[in-house]
């Protein structure tokens, strides 16, 4: 793709912004910025940077606009592009035309995408040269110039930067799971789920896609969204996949012979979900034959990433834990998977995804009090009133929720942020509520 002298727009200034910013400026694009909520005049020169004013949406006078992931593409803005036939991509897409290497290895799902993109990483890195980058934090365009044909690329993926697909295509896809979210940007789940499957959109027969065999949504969409690539399953209780777990075993069935690669035991990283993020992990190292041993040696080291189930502090015999980027209901509930022996004070709340919580609270043992918080607070306690749960307290915010859960935790008891919430009533992301929770703690 020719950049030089083009007339490209960048559409939002957050890290992925930025980093398209310094690429397009080494090509000489003549580059214009634009963001919905914040003045981008700081990053003007009048040279090669120039101020966006909406006359220039024209095909005549833009040849381009890349947007970031957190940019709708039902902005006012873009709508006007699409009527007047500009071309509008993404930032994975756009980095995808100057990446050298063809040996991509793209994760998607609902929950449990940066900890396989790590595990991957980790995995691939025994044997190769591996870029880890995407919706991990780390832009595909800021390490792209970098990337040579023999390296790996493993690109972490969110619905929105999937939204915007249009040649990219990785040598593996990763499906992990799909489960309701993000319901304040679409229209309904389809919409959600059908853009998560754009990830192996454009595979052909030699590439392959990795897929949770226990997911109705995606053995249901799959059929329905023909996929060209190989598919290869995993699950926790099927036998006839390519990996499954048996007698709390990683078992893998890949050509003749079944091969044991771990006990269940043997891991750091626990709870079921993670499991099967460490199977579709194993799935991509055997496939890209790094020794079985490596593999083993990655996923039985592996600790929790940070603001994933991360024990922070014991404190007078209580355990305080933080899951903050639990920002979806099915991500809340498979953190509770790993204390179901345990009483747990979950700390929820903060601002609305647009998911209901009525089943949420129907599932809820009787080992769980709830101390719901923020803007979510009257939605939660009437969802909870509605089926008869109630075993919660409101408070106003996560330190209200903090302070009574702590008078209230009993030795041998757990402390657990998982809210199934976004952050931004309180907080800019669910890193900096994680920072707030640990701050707090280690302060008891």
């Amino acid at each position: 793709m020719k950049v030089t002298g083009k007339r490209i727009l960048i559409y939002g200034m957050s890290r992925t912004g930025l980093a398209l910013l310094e690429f397009l400026k080494k090509r000489q694009a003549i580059i214009y910025l634009y963001d919905d909520n914040q003045d981008v005049s700081k990053y003007i020169d009048n040279k090669i940077i120039l101020p966006f004013s909406e006359f220039l949406i024209d095909a005549s006078l833009l040849d381009l606009i890349i947007v970031s992931p957190g940019v709708s593409l039902e902005t006012k803005l873009l709508k006007m592009a699409k009527l007047n036939k500009i071309n509008v991509i993404g930032e994975v897409e756009f980095a995808f035309n100057f990446c050298k290497s063809k040996k991509i290895i793209a994760i998607t799902g609902t929950n449990g995408k940066t900890t396989t993109t790590e595990l991957i990483s980790q995995v691939l890195s025994q044997k190769y040269k591996v870029h880890k980058c995407g919706n991990i934090g780390i832009p595909f365009i800021s390490v792209v110039d970098s990337i040579e044909m023999q390296d790996y690329v493993v690109l972490e993926m969110s619905s929105f930067q999937l939204e915007t697909i249009k040649k990219f295509r990785p040598k593996i896809s990763v499906i992990l799971n799909l489960k309701p979210d993000h319901l304040d940007r679409y229209d309904d789940l389809n919409d959600y789920y059908k853009s998560k499957l754009n990830i192996y959109k454009n595979q052909k027969r030699k590439d392959i896609c990795i897929l949770n065999k226990d997911d109705e949504n995606i053995n249901k969409l799959v059929k329905a969204i023909h996929c060209k690539a190989k598919k290869i399953y995993f699950s926790k209780c099927n036998y006839n996949v390519d990996g499954f777990i048996r007698d709390k075993s990683i078992i893998l069935n890949i050509g003749k012979n079944e091969q044991l690669i771990s006990y269940l035991e043997n891991l750091k990283l626990k709870g079921e979900h993670n499991y099967l993020n460490i199977l579709a992990t194993v799935l991509v190292g055997i496939i890209e034959n790094v020794d079985i041993d490596n593999v083993r040696n990655v996923i039985e080291n592996f600790n929790a990433l940070e603001h994933r189930q991360e024990f922070v502090k014991n404190v007078d015999g209580v355990e305080y834990v933080n899951d903050s980027k639990a920002t979806n209901i099915d991500a809340t509930i498979n953190a509770l998977t790993a204390y179901k022996n345990k009483r747990v004070h979950l700390l929820l709340g903060g601002s609305d995804k647009g998911e209901e919580f009525e089943n949420f609270f129907k599932s809820l043992s009787n080992n769980v009090k709830c101390y719901i918080f923020g803007e979510t607070r009257e939605k939660m306690k009437w969802s909870a009133i509605n089926v008869g749960y109630s075993n919660f307290v409101v408070l106003n915010n996560l330190c209200d929720a903090l302070n009574d859960a702590k008078d209230n935790a009993k030795a041998s008891e757990i402390v657990l942020l998982s809210p199934a919430c976004a952050s931004f009533d309180e907080f800019s992301n669910y890193e900096e509520r994680g920072k707030y929770f640990k701050e707090w703690v280690n302060k008891c």
